[in-house]
């Protein structure tokens, strides 16, 4: 029964409220109690506020001590200020009471918030310093409660100030958490990634005009009076295989579905197939819409480019392999990249975290422009055990296998995508288009065409 009251009072103290104190045991032998429930409590309020997989830290229980000695602290100093000696244990049962009910409160939020991985860190950052001065409030309300206002504004306003910045220090000197997330996969996924066979990094830079001349020079020419489609494939990470495998598969699809067997260039950025395609640079992506420009018919043809890789809140993707000194590319460059090569008639897909901030870079009347997400939204599936991210097995293997329409396409795989990441428990990424009837209109002509041909 105790044991409830005092929890109770500390509830009150929280929220502001004077709790009835000649009811309670405020002893040294109920702190200690008190300091043992704070304990367990500690234990489920970290659980929940670490990203799993966890990994219990017992360097913890050496900072919950300090903690607690602190909570001490603070009780003979306000003794020594009001001159009570009675506040030396009254106090810190008080405070750790309060303490008790902030950890229960805030289980349940940071167990929520592990749920919705963008707004996590920022969310439990936010949490973390509001709560800190929230703990100013029992120790103000307990000195209060446990002493008169006729005391001198000499003695109480000191004790205050002085006992809410201790508390303030003790919460901030004691930062380790009891559970820790175990990084210890991914530094084995790291180990096995400086086991990748090297190559030579000199040649691999030096040959790749050649392989892009090589490309250009086999793509089939511009047929006058016959809208042709060219396609480009970019695979821009090379540290994890799921872009180079959906890369892939965009690149086998266009070939059975749109008749891309010598009008397709592909880029990757991968150590296993180094030697067989061009590096995924922005450089090399500059030489191949340059060379394109040149083939197609600028104003005639139609330019399909994907891009697959990381992407950034500043909206610019991931251009990267290992030790290759590599540039990465931002949505504005791309758009610059894009009107120098004079194409004017273009689809871009781009599949990335934040690729929403592409589009604007890249409207104009003649383009249709596609994106995994939302300009300040994740997008999900580009994890070491995927082999397509979420938008791109969507968008191509149930988009485009199902129909030739590019806009067709993206509602089946903003569909799927919404129904996977409520399954798992994401929030949604919310895929983007944006178009202009003269882009529609010259898609639906082309794709007569093939329709004609089958």
């Amino acid at each position: 029964m105790h044991l409830l009251r005092l929890l109770l009072a500390g509830w009150q103290l929280l929220f502001g409220r004077q709790p009835r104190i000649n009811r309670l045991p405020l002893t040294a032998g109920w702190f200690w109690l008190l300091a043992a429930v704070s304990l367990l409590t500690e234990l489920a309020f970290d659980f929940a506020a670490i990203l799993p997989p966890r990994l219990f830290e017992l360097n913890a229980l050496q900072s919950w001590t300090i903690f607690t000695l602190l909570i001490l602290l603070i009780g003979m100093l306000s003794a020594r200020w009001c001159k009570q000696p009675a506040l030396i244990w009254q106090l810190p049962v008080l405070l750790i009471s309060a303490d008790i009910i902030r950890s229960l409160l805030l289980i349940p939020v940071y167990a929520w918030l592990i749920r919705a991985p963008e707004a996590y860190w920022p969310a439990y950052l936010w949490l973390w310093y509001a709560t800190l001065i929230w703990l100013a409030v029992p120790v103000f309300i307990g000195l209060r409660t446990l002493q008169p206002w006729q005391f001198r504004r000499r003695q109480l306003l000191p004790a205050i100030s002085y006992s809410i910045g201790a508390y303030l220090l003790a919460t901030q000197l004691t930062l380790v958490d009891f559970w820790q997330t175990d990084y210890s996969s991914y530094y084995q996924d790291v180990e096995a990634a400086e086991e990748i066979p090297s190559f030579d990094i000199e040649k691999t830079l030096y040959r790749q005009p050649e392989m892009i001349d090589r490309l250009l020079a086999d793509l089939a020419p511009q047929r006058p009076g016959h809208t042709d489609m060219y396609f480009v494939q970019v695979a821009a990470f090379g540290e994890q295989d799921v872009f180079m495998q959906e890369t892939m598969f965009v690149e086998q699809l266009l070939i059975d579905r749109f008749a891309a067997d010598d009008r397709q260039i592909t880029l990757i950025n991968n150590p296993a197939v180094i030697d067989q395609y061009p590096l995924a640079s922005v450089t090399n992506l500059q030489a191949t819409l340059n060379g394109l420009a040149r083939i197609m018919d600028p104003d005639e043809d139609i330019l399909f480019l994907f891009l697959t890789s990381h992407g950034s809140e500043n909206h610019w993707m991931s251009f990267s392999l290992y030790n290759v000194p590599l540039s990465n590319l931002s949505a504005d460059y791309l758009g610059t990249l894009l009107k120098q090569s004079g194409i004017q008639f273009k689809v871009v897909v781009v599949s990335a975290c934040f690729s929403g901030g592409f589009i604007e870079p890249l409207q104009d009347e003649h383009s249709l422009i596609i994106t995994a997400a939302r300009a300040d939204r994740h997008s999900f599936g580009c994890g070491d055990d995927s082999d397509m991210t979420y938008f791109g097995r969507a968008f191509f293997e149930f988009g485009l296998n199902s129909t030739r329409s590019f806009s067709e396409a993206f509602e089946i795989a903003a569909q799927h995508v919404s129904e996977w990441e409520q399954r798992d428990g994401f929030t949604a990424s919310e895929p983007q288009i944006s178009s202009n009837p003269q882009i529609i209109s010259k898609l639906q002509d082309w794709t007569s065409t093939l329709q004609a041909a089958d």
